[in-house]
């Protein structure tokens, strides 16, 4: 194949043809043109490309300042992002542990309060309680208490503490009847 898909023998057909229509005299000149517009066609053709490959080199060069623009702008939002994550956790870590000793707090207090205070209903049933069992000894004939101290043995064998925790005769919560 030779220049623009024509061949030697076609290119020598192409010459005969232009030999008999411009004549011996003419065909030197006009061959000359046609040399001129083609060198003029590659000038143009390399004089574009140049051009093109100026405008592709300026495109590369834009792109790659914006994407390292990108990225460094990529990598300042991931730092602010997990400062920002490691501030929202501290205050999370900050506020869960006041609240958990907010809550501590607030159960030593109602454990304080209600060992301070005494629930109405149980006081009035022990002031009934006791009020019966007086009503009753003074109706019934006394019959002899036996003291029980807490901590005592079953057989009657006292500790060292039995005078501390031992019951006096009025107290009727743990007194025992001598027939039991």
């Amino acid at each position: 194949m030779g220049f623009l898909g024509i061949g030697a023998m076609e290119a020598l057909v192409i010459l005969v043809i232009a030999l008999i229509i411009f004549g011996p005299g003419r065909l030197p000149e006009i061959l000359g043109e046609a040399g001129k517009m083609l060198r003029d066609f590659r000038r143009a053709t390399r004089e574009l490309t140049g051009d093109f490959e100026e405008s592709i080199a300026e495109v590369r060069g834009t792109y790659q300042e914006l994407e390292g623009e990108m990225r460094d702008t990529a990598k300042g939002l991931r730092r602010d992002a997990q400062s920002m994550a490691d501030d929202v956790n501290t205050a999370v870590a900050d506020v869960t542990k006041l609240d958990a000793e907010d809550r501590s707090a607030t159960r030593r207090q109602r454990r304080t309060e209600k060992l301070d205070q005494t629930p109405a209903p149980a006081a009035q049933e022990r002031a009934q309680a006791t009020q019966a069992s007086t009503a009753n000894r003074s109706t019934q004939p006394s019959t002899p208490k036996r003291k029980v101290a807490i901590g005592s043995s079953p057989n009657g064998a006292s500790g060292p503490d039995d005078d501390l925790l031992s019951m006096s005769e009025g107290d009727d919560l743990l007194a025992m009847d001598d027939d039991e």
